[in-house]
């Protein structure tokens, strides 16, 4: 991890040990705010089984079935683009409160899954 070299290096070098805390501490913080939206679809094999937003089956990039909360991006870019849907899967399927959103996370709809089944929601 380059930003654990860069740490490693102020720490070793006189005098920027309350730098490498700062900038510690600025990442740990930074990070707070994306745990709840902990994986991006980019990272995932998704597929779709119908013209939906919401992925009908997660799984890793390696083939195994995902379970995890994760969040899609209009554009697919996971720094600079907004939040189109997140929710949680469980052993591949949508499983938990899914949250659509448009014009950058304003909330569209609410749908409720139950092991890959629609609950309810619009």
């Amino acid at each position: 991890m380059d930003v654990l070299r860069v740490l490693v290096v102020l720490v070793q070098s006189r005098g920027h040990v309350k730098l490498a805390i700062i900038m510690l501490l600025s990442i740990t913080v930074a990070s707070c705010g994306i745990s709840e939206r902990s994986v991006h679809e980019s990272d995932l094999d998704l597929h779709f089984s119908n013209p939906s937003v919401i992925p009908s089956f997660a799984l890793t990039k390696v083939g195994a079935l995902y379970t995890g909360h994760v969040y899609g991006t209009f554009f697919g870019n996971q720094s600079l683009d907004c939040v189109e849907w997140e929710g949680p899967f469980q052993d591949g399927k949508p499983h938990g409160v899914f949250k659509i959103y448009s014009n950058c996370d304003e909330l569209q709809a609410v749908i409720s899954f139950n092991h890959g089944d629609k609950v309810n929601g619009t």
